[in-house]
């Protein structure tokens, strides 16, 4: 027993190294890093009604959880990907990574706003993908950024 968790370690030692990938089998013994919500809402916060103006460095806040505890850091990246049209009411990501320290099982994907957003709501999906030292579970999520008046 003592060998196979040695072994594990050693692995994800070296996943979150970037030496290697992990790969969810069904006798996995990585933790799964999965999008916590399958379909998150984000509310633009306004200065005041009728005012439809985004604070500025506001952000759309995505919570991203870990099904275990891991003794040794564990990271996904994480990406947007815009629908139906280019994005108008957030800040797209191309590549982002989010680190789970040990201990911790949440984290937080931050998607910036654009101020003075054009659109009474608008729609992306959030992707993760490389994870390091864990498999991924729910690795996509759409996401709705609502701009109107709650």
């Amino acid at each position: 027993m003592r060998a196979r968790s040695a072994k594990a370690l050693a692995v994800v030692a070296a996943c979150v190294a970037g030496l290697a990938p992990v790969s969810a089998g069904a006798d996995s013994a990585f933790p799964v890093v999965s999008i916590v919500d399958g379909n998150p809402k984000c509310w633009a916060p306004q200065l005041a009604p009728p005012l439809a103006e985004v604070q500025a460095g506001s952000s759309c806040s995505v919570p991203v959880g870990l099904s275990t505890l891991s003794p040794a850091p564990v990271g996904v990246k994480y990406r947007t990907v815009p629908l139906d049209h280019p994005p108008a009411d957030y800040v797209p990501v191309q590549e982002a990574q989010l680190v789970f320290q040990p201990g911790a099982t949440r984290a937080t994907a931050l998607i910036p706003l654009v101020p003075k957003p054009p659109l009474p709501q608008e729609r992306f999906i959030l992707e993760l993908y490389a994870p390091a030292g864990a498999a991924l579970g729910r690795a996509r999520a759409e996401v709705t950024i609502m701009t109107s008046a709650r």
